[in-house]
């Protein structure tokens, strides 16, 4: 039992090291924002709600797009329309992630590339179903229910999609050496 609370001052060089990743990654994480800034927030409100769209059409659900800032999805059954904003685009998962994959000098710069090239498709994939599943949450089980599950599944999106996907790409790129 005392070994599992022993504490072990942290080495010079694994201070170094940290102070390394806190300052890239504040570095990528300010890098990120500008270049994100430079696109009209509408065009990643576009890159969500056009393939939800396509996906609700699967289930057989008519969905219309109200182009705008928020862009708007119409969806058959509903009777406000559900507004794509910042938090639904997964813009700041992204960011944080590519940021803190970016600062792990520690990883060479292919596998690093290879992360943020996975990390976005994941991110992306993950953000797709969780914006389907939550329309689909207040279509089938009803306004109150889909406001939990989309409150619940937005943080659990969040901390997987960041903090699980890094520490799998992490325990691949080290392992692999």
């Amino acid at each position: 039992m005392d070994r599992f609370f022993s504490f072990r001052a942290p080495s010079q060089h694994e201070f170094a090291v940290a102070g390394k990743f806190l300052f890239f990654l504040a570095v990528s994480f300010i890098a990120l924002n500008v270049f994100v800034s430079l696109f009209p927030l509408e065009f990643f409100e576009i890159i969500f709600a056009v393939p939800t769209a396509f996906f609700l059409g699967l289930f057989g659900l008519q969905a219309q797009l109200v182009f705008g800032e928020p862009v708007k999805i119409l969806v058959e059954g509903l009777d406000l329309p559900v507004a794509i904003t910042y938090l639904c685009t997964g813009l700041l998962e992204w960011i944080v992630l590519c940021s803190a994959i970016a600062a792990t000098t520690e990883v060479n710069a292919k596998k690093r590339l290879a992360g943020i090239a996975a990390g976005t498709f994941g991110i992306f994939a993950f953000n797709l179903f969780r914006i389907n599943f939550s329309i689909l949450a207040i279509i089938f089980l009803g306004q109150s229910v889909a406001g939990f599950s989309h409150d619940v599944f937005f943080r659990v999106f969040l901390f997987f999609s960041v903090a699980g996907f890094y520490y799998v790409w992490l325990k691949q790129a080290v392992k692999t050496k």
